[in-house]
């Protein structure tokens, strides 16, 4: 009942807004975007291999799999921080409502789950996971990979909405977040992968044991 009152009030602003002609058409774009971003993550969850041999990647297709999973994670957090937004709800408009702090924190955070760039990865992670994943490891292992993939963008999805609470008023953080998180990338090519290495290890654990899931779903909860 309050969800649907602070739905209604979003919807009623958004429509009333001054800038709702921008709003449409931006929505429009963003609905072509996402098409074209869905047939290219489509194209390379069930061609993967084929690619790795097009662009003479050799090595062990789940090493490298793994690899490039971390690196989007990696790219993904450094988007949402300085792209993504937080459900706007305007707490001074619903003051005189009966509706409770802690009910409207509860809808942003809920909220934020519904997002672009939680739901777009898995055109690409269920393919993957049905070319490669499957034929190797089994139906059960392959939904706990697919799970766990999930569970880890649920978690970037939290984590950049706490980093964007701490450097939301210290603009001069996000280039440092960026070069910080670029320092990461750097450090994984020059030492021979070492955190691809870490990442690549931990979901080989996950594909042959459930246990490390209710981990992940700590992790994100915390």
């Amino acid at each position: 009942m309050i969800w649907g009152s602070i739905q209604y009030l979003q919807r009623k602003r958004f429509w009333r807004s001054q800038r709702m002609g921008t709003g449409i058409v931006t929505r429009i774009l963003l609905a072509f975007m996402i098409l074209y971003f869905s047939v290219v993550f489509l194209a390379f969850g069930f061609f993967f291999e084929e690619m790795l041999e097009e662009f003479g990647e050799s090595g062990d297709k789940f090493f490298l799999l793994h690899k490039y999973i971390l690196y989007y994670l990696m790219f993904e957090l450094i988007l949402r921080v300085m792209f993504q937004e937080i459900t706007d709800v305007k707490f001074r408009e619903m003051a005189l409502l009966p509706i409770s702090k802690s009910n409207i924190i509860h809808f942003i955070l809920g909220g934020s789950v519904v997002s672009f760039f939680n739901f777009m990865p898995l055109i690409f992670v269920i393919p993957v996971s049905i070319s490669i994943i499957n034929p190797e490891y089994g139906a059960l292992a392959t939904w706990t990979w697919v799970i766990t993939l999930f569970i880890l963008l649920l978690f970037n999805n939290y984590l950049s909405l706490q980093l964007k609470h701490w450097i939301s008023n210290r603009i001069w953080l996000y280039p440092v977040f960026a070069v910080g998180l670029g320092g990461l990338y750097f450090i994984d090519v020059q030492t021979n992968h070492s955190i691809s290495t870490l990442f690549h290890g931990l979901m080989t654990w996950v594909l042959q044991y459930i246990i490390p899931i209710v981990g992940m779903l700590l992790l994100m909860i915390v």
